[in-house]
């Protein structure tokens, strides 16, 4: 196992984007990125990115798709500076040179 920064999970997630690109409405922000995709199953994933420094409140509405049925599922994948930031933790811990393993298992399981 090995520490994941959060560049790492952020790439991660965009590989769960599907192959097709969806249109969506302009100006929704100019702190939020989004992009939403279909894939060959024809699921759709949105990705929402809020490149701003404040905390904005996002509001997401799916239009014009089928009926959703019983199956369908829906998650949502979290990357924030105070949740996924092993180096915060790292430097909370006094930055240690050569870290425990209990420090390293720490920072590996953000």
């Amino acid at each position: 196992m090995f520490i994941q920064k959060p560049v790492f999970n952020a790439l991660a997630l965009m590989g769960l984007l599907g192959q097709t690109d969806l249109l969506l409405a302009d100006n929704i922000s100019k702190d939020l990125s989004v992009l939403a995709t279909r894939n060959k199953r024809n699921s759709v994933s949105v990705l929402l990115a809020n490149v701003g420094q404040g905390r904005e409140v996002v509001k997401l509405v799916l239009k014009y798709l089928p009926e959703v049925p019983q199956a369908a599922k829906f998650f949502v994948y979290k990357i924030t500076n105070n949740d996924t930031n092993p180096r915060e933790r790292w430097h909370l811990f006094g930055e240690p040179k050569c870290p425990d393993h209990d420090q390293v298992s720490v920072c590996e399981s953000w």
